[in-house]
C-alpha cells in the first residue's frame, strides 16, 4: 500500500519560538462529548476509597468555579487523557525519529498518490510536533485493524516476521489476531513495533492510519446540591504484565502527584 501523505521538517534557530494553534484538530478528538465546551479543571479534592493489591479505587472531586455547567449524577463526563510520556519516548525512538521529535512538521499529500481523495487526517494539527503529536493527538493503544496490520507488511525485512504478519491479516490468522488484541502491551503500536523487530514503517505511514486519541467516559457520582465541586470514582486494576488502561492510569498519576505536594 503505497503511501499517500509527505512530511517535512522546520529546523529553527535557537532563539526562534513557535506557537502550534491546534484547536481546529481538537474538535475532531471529542466525539461523542460534545454538550458542552472543552473545561480545564483544577482537583479540589481527593481521596483513596480502596488500596487493596492490584486494585486501587479513587475519588476525585473537580472544583466547578465557573464552569457554568449543570452537573447531576449519572451525567458522563468525557475526560480527554493524554499517552504516557514514557511510552511515547520509547515509540520515537524505536521509530528513529527522536532527533526530530521537537521540531514541527508540515503535512502534505504526494503529487502521485494513486489514492483516491487522499487527505490529512483531521484530528492532526497541520502545524505541530510529533512528541506533541504522539502524546496528544493519536491513540497509540487502540485495537489495530488488519488494515493497518497489513499496511506494514512491506516495510518488514524478515521474511518469518513477514509470515506472521500476514497471517494476522488472513481468516485463518482470527485466533492469533484476537489473542493479540486481547493485551494492551502486545496490541499497542509500541508493542507490535518490539514483536516485529524487522518493521521499520516511515512515520507518516503511520499518521495515515493512526485514530484521534477520544475522552474516556465517567460517570458523575456526587449530589448536584454540592456546588463547589463534582465527583468522578475510578478504579486502578493492574492486569498481567502490569497492564493498566490508559486514562486510570494517566489520572491515578495526577493523583499521586498531586498527593505529594501536601506529604
Amino acid at each position: 500500500m503505497q503511501n499517500y501523505l509527505s512530511i517535512s521538517y522546520d529546523i529553527l534557530s535557537s532563539n526562534e519560538v513557535r506557537t502550534c494553534d491546534d484547536s481546529t484538530n481538537f474538535k475532531y478528538r471529542l466525539t461523542p462529548f460534545f454538550s458542552s465546551e472543552v473545561l480545564s479543571l483544577p482537583i479540589h479534592s481527593y481521596e483513596i476509597l480502596i488500596d487493596e493489591g492490584n486494585r486501587k479505587v479513587f475519588k476525585l472531586n473537580f472544583s466547578s468555579h465557573n464552569t457554568f455547567f449543570n452537573f447531576e449524577p449519572g451525567l458522563t463526563l468525557g475526560v480527554l487523557p493524554n499517552n504516557d510520556e514514557n511510552e511515547v519516548d520509547q515509540l520515537l525512538m524505536r521509530l528513529g525519529v527522536e532527533s526530530v521529535a521537537d521540531n514541527y512538521f508540515k503535512l502534505g499529500i504526494l503529487s502521485n498518490t494513486k489514492r483516491k481523495n487522499a487527505c490529512i487526517p483531521k484530528h492532526i494539527p497541520e502545524c505541530c510536533s510529533l512528541r506533541k503529536v504522539f502524546l496528544q493527538h493519536v491513540d497509540i493503544r487502540s485495537v489495530p485493524k488488519k488494515l493497518f496490520l497489513k499496511s506494514l507488511i512491506p516495510y518488514v525485512e524478515d521474511a518469518g516476521e513477514r509470515n506472521e504478519l500476514e497471517l494476522l491479516c488472513s481468516p485463518k490468522g482470527s485466533e492469533q489476531y484476537n489473542e493479540l488484541i486481547s493485551s494492551y502491551s502486545k496490541r499497542s503500536l509500541l508493542g507490535l513495533l518490539n514483536r516485529f523487530t524487522t518493521c521499520n514503517p516511515p512515520v507518516e505511514k503511520l499518521l495515515e492510519y493512526l485514530p484521534p486519541l477520544l475522552p474516556r467516559p465517567y460517570s458523575i457520582s456526587s449530589s448536584p446540591l454540592i456546588k463547589e465541586y463534582f465527583t468522578i470514582t475510578f478504579n486502578v486494576d493492574t492486569f498481567s504484565n502490569n497492564e493498566k488502561s490508559l486514562c486510570s492510569s494517566w489520572l491515578e498519576k495526577a493523583f499521586m502527584s498531586l498527593r505529594k505536594q501536601f506529604l
